[in-house]
């Protein structure tokens, strides 16, 4: 678990994700967990997922509180035959942050099962000033419990 904020500054590169993260033990505004580039420069890392595995998501998070993601570039190149989500909140994820970071969908598939960013189930989350390439939906906010008036979605922008 976590006493504070921790920051992870990620050295520059591409890096393979495919991963679920659930509660981290104290974190929580304001003891949040930030993953950030170390140059703090949008581009400088990519993330990566091209699994045909199911769940083919690249970042899960299940019920995970207080973590921020800022000036991370999210690609997909290959499209899977389910839906499927970059970034997927759900089962009660809340106080998460995803600020100025980049979505690109190179699969070139614009449909309804190709999804960015996903929320389901969620509170107080805060998408801001992030952009997106291609997509059916850039941003897909549904299921029980979803209380869109304590989202906060700002300033993104979809190309």
């Amino acid at each position: 678990g976590i006493l504070g904020p921790v920051v992870m500054q990620i050295a520059s590169g591409t890096y393979a994700l495919s991963s679920e993260l659930f509660v981290i033990p104290g974190a929580n505004l304001p003891n949040d967990v930030t993953f950030i580039p170390a140059t703090a420069q949008l581009g400088d890392v990519t993330i990566v997922n091209d699994s045909t595995v199911q769940p083919s998501e690249t970042l899960i998070l299940s019920g995970t509180k207080g973590v921020t993601f800022s000036f991370l570039r999210f690609v997909r190149s290959f499209m899977p035959a389910q839906t499927t989500h970059i970034l997927h909140l759900r089962l009660g994820a809340e106080n998460n942050q995803v600020v100025n970071c980049a979505f690109i969908d190179q699969a070139g598939l614009i449909d309804d099962i190709n999804r960015a960013v996903g929320m389901f189930a969620v509170h107080n989350n805060q998408l801001i000033g992030n952009t997106f390439e291609g997509f059916g939906h850039a941003i897909f906010a549904v299921g029980e419990g979803f209380d869109l008036n304590n989202q906060w979605i700002d300033n993104n922008f979809r190309h």
